[in-house]
């Protein structure tokens, strides 16, 4: 259960509104939205489509340095 609100808080904070934690639930658009939704990410944090490419491709690593950076939380898909 845990897991399930943690990446609907997550796209709250991400996607402004948790109704799209739906999409990520439907298997052929989960990965169009998963896609869209980390190139939201890197915007919600004032990074560029790089760092996107880099979530998609090496989360882990990615979210660690979102996490330990200097990077801060600037609003969601990046609008203030």
């Amino acid at each position: 259960m845990i897991p399930i609100y943690n990446t609907y808080v997550l796209t709250r904070i991400v996607d402004g509104s948790g109704w799209k934690f739906i999409l990520l639930c439907i298997p052929i658009v989960s990965i169009i939205y998963g896609i869209m939704f980390n190139i939201y990410f890197a915007r919600s944090f004032g990074k560029e489509i790089g760092f996107a490419l880099g979530l998609i491709f090496l989360p882990n690593v990615f979210q660690l340095i979102l996490g330990f950076g200097s990077a801060e939380y600037i609003g969601p898909r990046g609008e203030r």
